[in-house]
């Protein structure tokens, strides 16, 4: 009760609210820029089960977006690392590690013991191939993506417009090194969080069938209306 006091306190969470977070199993998908800050938050809001997902290895480019690191870690794994950290924060949070890359062979089996999936990856061909398997099993999908100094956030119901309904397939983007704002990953990362809190919740209010689009150097948001394409494969499968 003193852990999460300061949230149990607020109107329409409460007690019951703090039960359903811990009953809650939630996939993270890439513990990178997005995903540190989003498994930072729901470890320590006590969301029950976090499944961390990512390949890779800690750089030191990382450090400057990827608030869990150290510079002593480089060279880690970072799933590993993620785990550790979040242990710290909140023991009380069972989290397990799939230190490995998303395949169309494995994604059934990862996202099967989960009933959301918060996509904090850091490519179009990871993205779609989650934003389909979760159509197909059923799962909530919130979508999260950064582009230097952009973002965009939108939660994928079954049977809801998904990433196929809004772009039709993977966009073609060239392969090199793009720039990122550190603090526009902060927002996109904390509003994914927020909408996955409120669905574990069953609150109304959210981003489904929307496209949520922050510029951090305008300093304006822009949500735009989606609606599922008749000719999206996923609502084929």
């Amino acid at each position: 009760m003193e852990r999460y006091r300061r949230q149990i306190i607020l109107p329409e969470f409460g007690k019951e609210g703090q039960a359903k977070l811990k009953e809650a199993r939630c996939l993270v998908l890439g513990v990178g820029g997005l995903g540190s800050v989003v498994a930072t938050y729901l470890a320590r809001m006590g969301v029950g089960v976090l499944g961390l997902v990512d390949s890779d290895q800690l750089e030191l480019s990382n450090l400057h977006r990827q608030i869990l690191y150290s510079t002593d870690e480089i060279g880690q794994e970072k799933a590993l690392l993620a785990k550790e950290k979040l242990n710290q924060a909140n023991p009380e949070v069972k989290i397990t590690t799939h230190a490995l890359r998303i395949t169309p062979d494995n994604i059934d089996e990862i996202i099967k013991g989960y009933d959301l999936v918060a996509d904090c990856a850091d490519n179009f061909e990871t993205r779609f191939l989650v934003n389909d398997a979760c159509v197909k099993a059923g799962k909530t999908l919130i979508h999260g993506a950064i582009f230097q100094y952009e973002g965009q956030v939108m939660v994928i119901k079954p049977e809801g417009p998904c990433l196929r309904c809004l772009f039709g397939a993977a966009p073609d983007v060239p392969k090199k090194e793009l720039g990122v704002f550190p603090p526009a990953v902060g927002v996109i990362a904390s509003i994914m969080v927020g909408e996955i809190i409120k669905s574990i919740l069953g609150k109304t209010k959210s981003l489904i069938g929307k496209l949520l689009i922050y510029d951090a150097l305008k300093a304006e948001f822009r949500k735009i209306g989606l609606v599922t394409s008749k000719n999206c494969s996923c609502q084929k499968m």
